[in-house]
């Protein structure tokens, strides 16, 4: 099925369906939208779901619950393509309640607070990123089998368990604090992810994030079991093992990855990975 703005009222009503589109403007909006994924390929979107704007392009994803109000404008001399991804709700809390029966975290949801944290995410290495990706690499949407639907749902389920449990583990004394902390803290996340390459301090995701640095130190780690600083180094070693094995010069990927040269970036690559950049390189390119 292809998308238009003349089917997006349409579409927002159904259940296990991926519709692609590919348009240079856009401007529409529906009351009531269902469970969805919104996954751009190429260019920016700008949305709005109840009343808060999020602005995605390709490495994002936005979730959006049923029920919910969301806009989608834009308006770009290219073509625009993005996937969206309608998914069944009661799927999504059948498999929500499974697992908390089940005991499979130290965590108790109730089925009206289960729903997606609606929110801009990266897609980064996990299960639910993987599914996102195999489909945005799919050429014809329509051989997705509704098995494939019901897998994804559960996928998102396990993600979004995943966030719940992180809520859980900040120190605040409501669900709504705990939120948006849990927002501040993945806008560091993405910081990080996107501006590797730069000399990030402290300082400058305190200043993001709206955060003393103590609280923003203290909150990560309790989320991410890792401090800022580790999760640039891990961002910064992920992408250096991704230009490596393209043949790219070692001198060259550390100092695109933020390094200030070959020696400190070898220093730290052996430290995370156990084995030097040039040993990688043996061990993976012919």
């Amino acid at each position: 099925m292809n998308f238009s703005p003349a089917t997006f009222e349409t579409v927002n009503n159904k259940k296990n369906i991926a519709v692609k589109s590919a348009l240079n403007c856009f401007d529409s909006t529906v009351s009531c939208s269902g469970l969805s994924i919104k996954l751009p390929l190429n260019g920016p979107e700008n949305y709005t779901v109840d009343h808060v704007n999020h602005t995605i392009k390709p490495g994002n994803f936005l979730l959006v619950n049923k029920g919910q109000e969301v806009s989608c404008k834009f308006d770009s001399k290219d073509i625009v393509e993005s996937i969206c991804i309608y998914l069944d709700s009661e799927i999504y809390l059948e498999i929500i309640e499974r697992c908390t029966k089940k005991n499979q975290l130290d965590l108790v949801i109730n089925r009206s607070d289960a729903n997606v944290i609606s929110e801009k995410y990266h897609v980064l290495d996990c299960e639910l990123s993987r599914w996102l990706s195999s489909i945005s690499a799919v050429q014809d949407l329509k051989s997705l089998t509704e098995e494939d639907f019901i897998l994804l749902t559960e996928k998102l389920a396990m993600h979004q368990l995943g966030q719940h449990q992180m809520l859980s583990s900040l120190d605040a004394s409501n669900y709504i604090t705990r939120k948006e902390l849990l927002k501040r803290l993945r806008t560091v996340k993405s910081f990080i992810f996107d501006n590797y390459s730069k000399d990030l301090k402290l300082d400058d995701l305190s200043q993001i994030s709206y955060l003393s640095k103590y609280h923003l130190l203290r909150s990560f780690k309790d989320v991410y079991n890792i401090t800022p600083y580790q999760a640039l180094l891990a961002r910064r070693i992920g992408k250096a093992k991704q230009m490596l094995v393209t043949g790219k010069a070692i001198q060259d990927v550390a100092l695109d990855c933020g390094f200030n040269d070959r020696r400190s970036f070898s220093r730290v690559f052996k430290k995370v990975q156990g084995i030097t950049p040039s040993a990688f390189l043996e061990n993976n390119v012919n």
